[in-house]
């Protein structure tokens, strides 16, 4: 299997499990959802390849909680999850050689 492949597999599950985890810690103790340490710690994730596992935990877990699925307090992380999909879908595409990348920086700022 392909590394890149395999990392972003892995980046997926641990993204889904680490916003499993805090879903359920902050439904136990509602005040750890106003910490901002825990918010950086769960941004790290789709910008290291996560996003997918991020928006399945995202779409899955906030409509379990009686809440609307997007509100004011989540719709950052909605946002980053699917910018960052984009992003790596991008990569991805490049990466496993579906997208063809022929830029030649030196000819872009010759006159």
């Amino acid at each position: 299997m392909n590394p890149f492949l395999l990392y972003l597999i892995i980046i997926n599950v641990v993204a889904f499990l680490a916003f499993a985890i805090d879903f359920w810690l902050c439904g136990r103790n509602p005040r750890l959802e106003d910490k901002a340490a825990n918010a950086l710690i769960l941004d790290v994730f789709p910008i290291a390849g996560g996003a997918a596992g991020m928006l399945l935990a995202l779409f899955l877990l906030t409509g379990s909680i009686g809440r609307r699925r997007m509100n004011k307090d989540n719709i950052a992380w909605w946002f980053l999850a699917i910018a960052c999909l984009v992003v790596w879908a991008l990569v991805s595409a490049v990466m496993l050689g579906f997208v063809r990348m022929d830029a030649n920086v030196a000819n872009a700022f010759s006159g």
